[in-house]
């Protein structure tokens, strides 16, 4: 039912063609998408960065 999407690690986490095609015909494009091998990039973010980055700007809008 499920394509096997057990992995190591994520450098060797790769589909042969049979659970790729299963995986692509269960989800949508978007949801396709976001999981493929293409849109490998990531973002990360830091809570306390955004929070000084707020109060920069509402000090000097004021």
């Amino acid at each position: 039912m499920f394509p096997t999407l057990c992995f190591v690690d994520v450098s060797s986490g790769h589909l042969d063609d049979t659970s790729k095609g299963v995986l692509e015909s269960s989800l949508s494009d978007e949801e396709f998408s976001l999981i493929s091998e293409d849109n490998s990039f990531f973002n990360l973010k830091f809570k306390i960065v955004e929070f000084f980055e707020d109060i920069k700007i509402s000090l000097a809008n004021k």
